[in-house]
């Protein structure tokens, strides 16, 4: 799984793994355009893929109005993510944090 590899990658504690990890980004991004045939434009999208196959899609959330709320007092109020992706959200979050962080991943 490409979250675990890289927040091990970046969050280890390698020193030297982290660093030249941070540095394969950084260089990464000075390059004038990204292709989609770059490994940082390739990760980038894979880590989106990711982001968005735990997202609840529009179409199936039911966001209730606090007025809806006091007419119906059974009627929950929707939190937006599924349980089962909560950790999965978090490891995203947390990788996101330290691409950004450690590695000086800018977002786009």
């Amino acid at each position: 799984d490409l979250v675990c590899f890289v927040s091990g990658l970046l969050l280890g504690t390698n020193a030297k793994v982290r660093t030249w990890f941070g540095t394969f980004i950084r260089n990464g991004q000075q390059r004038k355009r990204e292709t989609s045939s770059s490994v940082l434009w390739q990760m980038r999208r894979q880590l989106l893929l990711e982001l968005m196959g735990i997202l609840p899609t529009v179409r199936s959330t039911r966001i209730v109005e606090e007025a809806d709320v006091e007419m119906e007092p059974n009627v929950s109020v929707y939190s937006g993510l599924k349980e089962e992706h909560v950790v999965k959200a978090s490891a995203l979050l947390r990788l996101y944090c330290a691409l950004m962080g450690i590695a000086g991943l800018k977002p786009t």
